[in-house]
């Protein structure tokens, strides 16, 4: 972790305010950890309250105990019209929203989650100077132009995206990164060491699958995956891998957890083994499913494939496999390189690479025992590192030390 020494007396956190453009509390990977990032805030004494930029994008029942409420629509809008009036709506009315909440809740600080575009977070810096509260933002991946950009018309939205990263984070109170690369760009970008730090993920280690039995079946062997079934998530280098696992070991089968977009879905069942029977698709599961499923499971797998957005960030599913106490395989991505040795936490193997990946795979099945010691391994790694009550401390001294 990146907490740099700061000379400035440190000043006492009991209420901050995070606005977050996904929904609360569950849902995906950005609302699993702003959930746990606020679970782990509320056990560190602090008080809080979640305002959804969006909305809402699930039906999930709130029972955190912690305060959440919608910015402006009750839900995400569908056509393109009432998306230019949520952002007209969003840039008039976020310093009244600021205002307010400090005057009501006292807040001593703001944090924004997945708000990444100047334009938006300028308001938020007016009214925070104007309030004498700070202001921290997350930032968690450096996104490709075409995710930015899905159409020619909101081109304008990338030199907004850029901006802020190269010329506005600077004049912010402080960044949380989740990974050494985004911490390293925005020094380049004139951050100063001092208000920054890294903290790659905050993970309810001990209960997330410590309430559930590994239920394997005697006679398979399976090999799992959870997450977007993507390209870039490297679903289809893990199948082709796996392809050739299943011909040394036919007792092996692959679990997806997840369900795949129609087009991957249908590459899917058309790359997978001739038996037909050796790669299963869960379909989409809710959260307390997750970890049933991966239980299940003998070995699990991160096969991101390389590239900018890969290297950006930290595999944050590797919290969650750690979790299991499972032995891992995982592509030498991201900030992999910065905290583990191969064979120690988990495998490593490079990206891009189906027959490595392979490899790794057929080393775990030959090594059972070496492999259950993997597995132990890396999860006390991340009930070190990742642990969500020990990471909110982390970011609360960060935070006073930044008042």
């Amino acid at each position: 972790m990146l907490i740099v020494a700061n000379d400035k007396k440190s000043k006492a956190i009991k209420s901050l305010l995070i606005y977050t453009t996904g929904d609360f509390p569950y849902g995906m990977a950005p609302e699993n950890l702003v959930r746990q990032l606020s679970l782990g805030l509320v056990f560190n004494d602090i008080r809080l309250k979640i305002i959804r930029l969006r909305g809402r994008w699930y039906n999930y029942t709130n029972d955190t105990g912690i305060e959440a409420q919608n910015f402006v629509l009750p839900r995400v809008p569908k056509n393109e019209i009432a998306k230019i009036f949520e952002l007209i709506t969003f840039i008039l009315l976020i310093p009244f929203s600021v205002i307010k909440n400090k005057i009501k809740y006292k807040a001593d600080g703001l944090i924004l989650y997945g708000v990444e575009y100047f334009y938006l977070i300028f308001p938020y810096w007016i009214a925070c100077r104007l309030m004498g509260i700070m202001l921290i933002r997350i930032t968690t991946d450096f996104y490709h132009s075409s995710t930015v950009v899905p159409v020619w018309w909101k081109k304008p939205k990338l030199f907004f995206y850029k901006f802020q990263f190269k010329h506005f984070d600077k004049y912010l109170d402080g960044i949380v990164s989740l990974s050494q690369f985004m911490a390293e760009y925005a020094i380049e970008c004139g951050v100063k060491r001092k208000k920054i730090i890294v903290i790659p993920h905050f993970i309810d280690t001990e209960s997330f699958s410590g309430k559930y039995y590994t239920i394997q079946q005697a006679d398979k062997v399976r090999i799992g995956f959870c997450g977007s079934a993507t390209e870039a998530n490297g679903i289809f280098d893990l199948i082709e891998a796996f392809n050739r696992v299943h011909q040394k070991f036919p007792e092996t089968e692959l679990l997806i957890i997840g369900e795949p977009a129609p087009k991957e879905k249908i590459r899917i069942k058309q790359m997978a083994s001739t038996d037909g029977n050796s790669v299963k698709i869960t379909g989409l599961l809710s959260r307390p499913e997750v970890p049933v499923a991966l239980l299940t499971c003998q070995i699990l797998v991160n096969p991101r494939k390389s590239g900018l957005s890969a290297e950006a960030g930290f595999p944050t599913k590797l919290g969650e496999y750690f979790s299991c106490g499972l032995p891992v395989v995982a592509t030498l991505v991201g900030d992999i390189k910065y905290y583990f040795t191969d064979k120690r936490e988990l495998v490593m193997v490079n990206p891009d690479r189906p027959d490595e990946l392979a490899e790794a795979l057929i080393f775990l099945l030959n090594n059972v025992e070496e492999s259950r010691q993997i597995g132990l391994r890396g999860y006390e790694w991340a009930k070190n590192n990742l642990d969500f009550k020990t990471n909110a401390a982390r970011l609360k001294e960060f935070l006073q030390l930044m008042k």
